[in-house]
């Protein structure tokens, strides 16, 4: 099977669909766009939301798992787009501890030149008969025991500001333990402007970047992580971030990736990104001070995103909105209380979540709020494990005298996200 990755952020100067398609040798590719996994556009492709930008990556990366479980097969991967260095990078990490036939495809930047870089699986990833170097320069590979982060330069020749990088860690107030740069040639006047990557070149670049990558936490062992700074082409940040390999190394599992706006490198992700679990929360009117709670404290320090009907802006289309956060919910918790049966509007809702429940599309959790016969008036949900548990109630959102009942709502809860997170993700988290 083959699948094309189009991280189509971008609403300018963009290629057609078919004009990607005529450099994929597989006619009919499974396309997956990360528009269509929620990631907003740009004229440029920089997103204006980078977290929600690369939880589309993380899903589009989830879905090529997936169908490799599917199939019983390795799918052939197309990876193109315009869209933000960092979230190529993102994704080439992803799919690193994978052994994946590739093809990186990008038009060149005020140009109809297409580059393909084909990546069979590799027998031997290190080796290459050319000695010549891709990256002729390089610099800060001496080994030190100093403590911080590692600021890695990966250059094209694209004649960014090169105080730009430890500028930006300086305005983080993050130590410095080394400064790498990784470019095809010097700064000079004379060296050539930008090298461009190619399917000769291309592997020979790769290479390089895991062996230098992989030598980073023997070279530097107090170093705590990486600050990556890519002055190139998609498929430049994309064999940069194949070489970030997690598991090898905590500087591995500790990157930050800027991105070049104007004339300086700003926040943009930070590695390993981990999408929130969508939660859906339904209540009565009556009881929203108890749904403001739960998403604001209980569910504040575990990676989810809450949602409940009280979010509901003036002019947004209520029927249309509510149904789309119910169907995406992983997790839906239910306000108990007297006024949960009593509003048919609110009983509809549980209802719609058991359904969920029973297609196994979602965990229901009932959460006892105000006193009620809640189990004979909402039998199905009343055969649910409730908490907090030995038929407590919470009794209020706001008074002091509850907070061991609240504290045990969210000790509870934090297993179920994590199992959650396992079985919607497992070991890619």
């Amino acid at each position: 099977p083959s699948l094309l990755l189009n991280l189509d952020l971008a609403t300018q100067h963009v290629p057609a669909e078919s004009e990607i398609l005529a450099h994929v040798s597989d006619p009919n590719p499974t396309i997956l766009r990360a528009t269509d996994f929620g990631a907003p556009t740009s004229p440029t492709g920089a997103p204006s939301d980078w977290n929600l930008a690369a939880d589309a990556v993380f899903r589009i990366a989830h879905e090529v798992r997936r169908s490799a479980r599917a199939t019983g097969q390795t799918p052939r991967l197309f990876i193109t787009g315009r869209a933000g260095l960092p979230l190529f990078v993102q994704l080439g990490c992803l799919l690193s501890a994978r052994v994946l036939e590739f093809t990186l495809l990008n038009r060149r930047k005020d140009s109809t030149q297409w580059d393909s870089l084909h990546f069979p699986p590799p027998q031997n990833p290190t080796a290459h008969p050319d000695n010549a170097p891709f990256f002729a320069v390089r610099s800060g590979l001496n080994a030190n025991d100093n403590p911080g982060r590692i600021a890695v330069t990966i250059s094209t020749n694209l004649r960014r500001n090169a105080a730009a990088p430890i500028a930006f860690l300086q305005k983080k107030n993050e130590p410095v333990a080394a400064e790498i740069e990784l470019r095809t040639h010097s700064l000079s006047p004379e060296a050539p402007p930008v090298t461009f990557l190619t399917g000769e070149n291309a592997p020979k670049a790769a290479a390089e970047l895991m062996d230098i990558f992989s030598r980073i936490p023997c070279l530097f062992p107090n170093a705590n992580g990486l600050a990556l700074f890519i002055d190139g082409p998609i498929t430049l940040a994309f064999l940069a971030g194949r070489a970030i390999v997690p598991r090898i190394s905590p500087i591995h599992n500790n990157v930050w990736i800027p991105s070049f706006s104007g004339s300086e490198y700003r926040d943009a992700l930070r590695l390993p990104h981990k999408p929130p679990i969508p939660v859906f929360i339904v209540h009565a009117d009556e009881d929203r001070a108890f749904a403001e709670r739960l998403k604001n404290k209980t569910l504040a320090r575990t990676n989810t995103r809450g949602w409940h009907t009280g979010m509901l802006l003036p002019g947004d289309p209520v029927e249309e909105m509510t149904g789309r956060m119910l169907n995406e919910a992983k997790i839906i918790l239910v306000v108990v209380s007297p006024n949960t049966y009593a509003h048919d509007d609110t009983h509809h809702l549980v209802e719609r979540a058991l359904d969920r429940m029973q297609h196994q599309n979602a965990k229901v959790i009932p959460i006892l709020a105000r006193h009620c016969d809640w189990k004979s008036n909402l039998p199905r949900l009343g055969a649910l494990h409730a908490l907090p548990t030995g038929n407590q109630w919470l009794k209020s959102a706001t008074n002091n005298d509850n907070d061991e009942q609240w504290a045990e709502v969210e000790r509870a809860l934090r297993p179920v996200i994590d199992q959650v997170r396992a079985d919607l993700f497992g070991e890619e988290m």
